[in-house]
C-alpha cells in the first residue's frame, strides 16, 4: 500500500526540499498520484490550509507495484475474492481520470519500463525494425532511447503525426493479461484480433492489463524543423485585428498540414502562441520559404503593426526529432500544471474551408466567457500525401481521422 502525510507543518515551514515538489510533473508517477485536482476532489493537497483534514478522497486505497506477469495474476485474483474495484496506472495518468478510482485496488505498472529494439520484426502485416516498450515506460524515455539505436517513434497525437500516423497506427503487437488471468499478445493476424482493434485507439484502462507494446520504429536522419510565433492583440493592433489575423492564420495552415506538418498552438481571448509546427524533412531555410504565403498574408492584410518581427517567429533546425523536442517543446512542459478538461471537439476540416467565419465567432466567443477559456489545438492532416498508412484497421475515433483540428477547451481564470 502505498500512503503519504502532509500538513505536519505549517505552510510557512513545509516538509519538502523545495517548492518545487509541490509540482504535478514532480509526483505524478508516484502509485497513486495524478494531475488534475478535479479527480483529487482537492484532497489533502499542499496548497490547502495546513488545518484542512487530510483525506484519501478519490485516491485508490491500495497500490500493488507490478514487476511482472505473477503481480498482475496476484492482484486480478485478490480484487474478484473480495470484490474490490480494480483500476490500472501506469507513469501517468488517464484525463478522464480512469487511472484512480475511491476504495479502489491499482495495478501500477510504472516499473515495467524496459525498452528493447527489434532490429528486424517479421510478420505478414509488417517486416521491419521495430520497438518492445513496457507499459511503464514514459513518452520521453521511449523517443531517448528509440534515438540512441538510431530510430524515431510516433505516439497517440504527436507532432510527428503528419508523417506517421497515431500512435494506434503504428502497433505491432499487445502483450496483456486478461481479467481471468490469461497472459496474450495481441495482433492484427491471431486470434486475439478482435482485441487488438479494439486496444488499438479504443482507450486505456479498459479491456486488458496491458504489459507492454511492439511499434514501428523510423531510421533517423532527415533534418527537422519547428516553428513558432506569436499573435497577441498588442502586435495586431487591436481586438478585432486580432480574430482577423486568427481566421488569416487558419486559412494559411491549411496547405502547410497537407505537406505532413502538424502545428500545435494556444488561443485565448487576447493570444495566439503556436509553440510548435514541425515539419519533417525540412531543414530551417525551407521551411521559412514554405511558410511565406502564410507571412505574406498575416502581415499584409491585418495592420501595419502586425510585422513577421512583431510576432517573434522562430525556426530551429535539429537533425534528429528527440534533439528538436528537447531545445524547443521539452522545456515548455516543466512544471506546468494541468486543470481537467471541460470540452472538447474534432474541428471538420470542411467547417474551415467553408463557414470559416462561424467557426471563428464561436472560438471568439468561447475563449471570452467569464474568467476566460483557453484552447488548446493540434492541427493536422493525418490523410496527406506523406503520410504512412497504418499497420492494420484499428479503432481511432473516425471523426478524429479525418479532422482538421482536435480542440480543448479549459479555464484560465
Amino acid at each position: 500500500m502505498y500512503a503519504m502525510i502532509l500538513h505536519l507543518t505549517k505552510k510557512s515551514a513545509p516538509d519538502y526540499k523545495t517548492s518545487g515538489d509541490w509540482l504535478p510533473l514532480c509526483h505524478v508517477s508516484k502509485p497513486a498520484e495524478f494531475m488534475s485536482s478535479w479527480f483529487q476532489n482537492n484532497s489533502c493537497t499542499p496548497f490547502a490550509n495546513s488545518t484542512a483534514p487530510c483525506e484519501l478522497g478519490t485516491y485508490a486505497s491500495y497500490s500493488i507495484d507490478v514487476r511482472s506477469i505473477r503481480d498482475v495474476k496476484a492482484g486480478l485474483a485478490f480484487a474478484q475474492i473480495h470484490n474490490l474495484r480494480l483500476t490500472v496506472k501506469n507513469s501517468r495518468q488517464d484525463f478522464f481520470g480512469k487511472s484512480t478510482g475511491k476504495g479502489a485496488l491499482s495495478l501500477w505498472v510504472h516499473n515495467l519500463n524496459s525498452s528493447t529494439l527489434i532490429p528486424q520484426h517479421n510478420a505478414s502485416y509488417y517486416n521491419g525494425p521495430a520497438i518492445r516498450i513496457g507499459a511503464g515506460v514514459e513518452g520521453s524515455d521511449a523517443v531517448a532511447f528509440a534515438v540512441t539505436k538510431g530510430y524515431r517513434v510516433g505516439g497517440g497525437h504527436s507532432l510527428l503525426s503528419g508523417k506517421y500516423g497515431f500512435g494506434s497506427d503504428n502497433v505491432l503487437e499487445w502483450e496483456a493479461i486478461t481479467v481471468s488471468g490469461e497472459h496474450i499478445t495481441a495482433t492484427p493476424t491471431n486470434q486475439h484480433s478482435d482485441l487488438y482493434w479494439a486496444l488499438s485507439g479504443g482507450g486505456g484502462g479498459t479491456y486488458v492489463i496491458v504489459m507492454s507494446i511492439t511499434v514501428r520504429a523510423f531510421p533517423e536522419g532527415d533534418d527537422i524543423s519547428l516553428a513558432s510565433l506569436s499573435i497577441t492583440v498588442e502586435n495586431a493592433g487591436g481586438v478585432d485585428a486580432y480574430w482577423d489575423a486568427v481566421s488569416i492564420y487558419h486559412v494559411q495552415l491549411q496547405p502547410l498540414v497537407d505537406q505532413g506538418f502538424v502545428a500545435e498552438y494556444m488561443i485565448t481571448n487576447d493570444s495566439l502562441n503556436l509553440y510548435g509546427m514541425i515539419a519533417p524533412g525540412h531543414t530551417a531555410e525551407s521551411l521559412r520559404s514554405t511558410m511565406n504565403p502564410m507571412l505574406s498574408a498575416l502581415t499584409s492584410n491585418v495592420s501595419s503593426t502586425l510585422t513577421v518581427d512583431a510576432i517573434e517567429l522562430t525556426i530551429t533546425q535539429r537533425s534528429t526529432y528527440h534533439a528538436l523536442y528537447t531545445a524547443t517543446i521539452g522545456p515548455l512542459m516543466v512544471n506546468n500544471t494541468f486543470v481537467p478538461a471541460v470540452s472538447g471537439r474534432f474541428l471538420p476540416r470542411e467547417v474551415i474551408e467553408n463557414d470559416s467565419a462561424t467557426w471563428h465567432a464561436s472560438l471568439r466567443r468561447a475563449t471570452s466567457i467569464g474568467n476566460g477559456y483557453l484552447a488548446s489545438i493540434t492541427t493536422l492532416n493525418t490523410r496527406n500525401k506523406q503520410r504512412l498508412a497504418a499497420v492494420a484497421p484499428n479503432s481511432l475515433q473516425p471523426n478524429f481521422e479525418t479532422a482538421f483540428s482536435s480542440i480543448i477547451i479549459t479555464p484560465t481564470g
